[in-house]
């Protein structure tokens, strides 16, 4: 289920608090001042010029007002509907939900944002792409971290799992690590795949291709490695095994506390109505 906690906040935060640092700030604090983080961060990360900034900062408004307006309204409702079929105890089900919910908002936030976001990519420079890449190579420790080891891996996955469940128990913990493993060369697939698209997004950028960048934005899988392909398609399956065992597992208290979490999202989406 982690993996949709994380989805989740690409699509409700615009992809902003996943960069380092907006992140600790709350979500309704983000999402209102939405134009000066994401001035702030990808001004930052690419050494956008004062013109490019302010291009990023109207792009943004425009997006907060149409998830304000158009998309939160409908999201609450899903993320209502999922809840309740997790608290009536059909809890595959809701995952299910939950994971198409997202995908189908995610593609509506593409189409609504990327006329708004190509015109910025056409923008940039080799200078831009140049500081980008100097910005990821200094990530990459932070963001593939969890691939170092098993240990690593396992203890990831237990703690983005408790972030619904709440504390595991030894008999849980055993489950996860017995579902989740350490793929070979999981490190350098994850690793050579985010260079390649980001290589790729900077050199159709550079290139004015906007038909490539359009397919990108479509998307996203177009530009992965095949063995990164494979590699997510096996975690997901992992996954997936584990929920079928671990679900049945869980306590009254551990259920509650997932519906916790739902509902707290619920209402910082309908804080900011």
């Amino acid at each position: 289920m982690h993996h949709i906690l994380n989805r989740s906040k690409v699509l409700l935060l615009v992809l902003v608090t996943m960069l380092p640092g907006c992140s600790n700030f709350g979500f309704s604090f983000v999402f209102e001042h939405l134009d000066f983080f994401a001035r702030w961060k990808l001004g930052n990360m690419l050494d956008l010029s004062e013109q490019q900034k302010q291009q990023v900062s109207s792009a943004a408004l425009e997006i907060r007002d149409w998830l304000r307006k158009e998309d939160f309204p409908g999201l609450i409702e899903d993320l209502q509907t999922v809840r309740s079929r997790w608290d009536q105890g059909e809890g595959h089900l809701a995952i299910r939900s939950l994971r198409e919910t997202l995908s189908r908002r995610q593609g509506q936030f593409m189409q609504f944002s990327w006329p708004l976001l190509q015109p910025l990519l056409l923008t940039l420079t080799a200078e831009n792409a140049e500081a980008f890449e100097v910005f990821a190579k200094e990530q990459e420790g932070d963001w593939f971290e969890f691939t170092e080891s098993e240990a690593a891996k396992d203890e990831w996955r237990i703690e983005k799992l408790e972030q619904w469940f709440g504390d595991l128990s030894d008999v849980q913990i055993e489950m996860v690590k017995q579902h989740t493993t350490l793929m070979p060369d999981e490190q350098s697939i994850r690793i050579q795949n985010s260079r390649q698209w980001r290589a790729r997004l900077m050199q159709f950028a550079l290139d004015d291709n906007v038909a490539e960048l359009k397919r990108w934005s479509q998307d996203f899988s177009v530009w992965w490695t095949p063995e990164y392909k494979q590699l997510r398609n096996d975690n997901n399956a992992a996954l997936d095994e584990l929920l079928i065992v671990l679900l049945p597992t869980l306590t009254v208290s551990q259920r509650e506390h997932a519906s916790s979490e739902m509902q707290d999202w619920i209402e910082r989406l309908g804080d900011v109505l």
